[in-house]
C-alpha cells in the first residue's frame, strides 16, 4: 500500500492498495484533498516499487468507471486485456503499454 499524509496531521489523505492478484486498486483521496496531484503520487510510488521488483503494473476498474478510466489514462495507462470489466495496464512483463513518464 502506498498513502499520502497530511502535513500538519500525519493522517493518510490519499491511498491505495496492491492486492492479492498484483492489481492496483482501491484508490482513494479524501474529498478536502482532491485536486491536489496526491492519487497521482500515490499510484506512481506503488508503479515505481511493482517495477523495480519486477512485477507487472496494471490496474482494474469497474466497466462505466469513467473518471477513473481517465484518471489511470493521464499517467500513461492503456487498454490491456479485460478480463472482468476494464483492465489497464503499463510496464513490464507482457502487459500492454508503456510505463508512466515518471517512472
Amino acid at each position: 500500500s502506498c498513502c499520502v499524509r497530511d502535513a500538519d496531521t500525519g493522517s493518510p489523505v490519499a491511498w491505495a492498495i496492491v492486492r492479492a492478484d498484483g492489481s492496483i486498486g482501491a484508490l482513494f483521496t479524501l474529498p478536502e484533498h482532491r485536486q491536489q496531484g496526491h492519487a497521482s503520487k500515490v499510484v506512481l510510488g506503488l508503479c515505481t516499487r511493482l517495477q523495480r521488483r519486477g512485477m507487472p503494473i496494471f490496474c482494474d476498474i469497474v466497466t462505466g468507471n469513467a473518471a477513473s478510466e481517465a484518471f489511470f489514462h493521464k499517467l500513461g495507462f492503456r487498454h490491456g486485456e479485460a478480463v472482468s470489466g476494464v483492465k489497464l495496464g503499463c510496464g513490464t512483463s507482457g502487459v500492454i503499454g508503456e510505463p508512466p513518464k515518471e517512472l
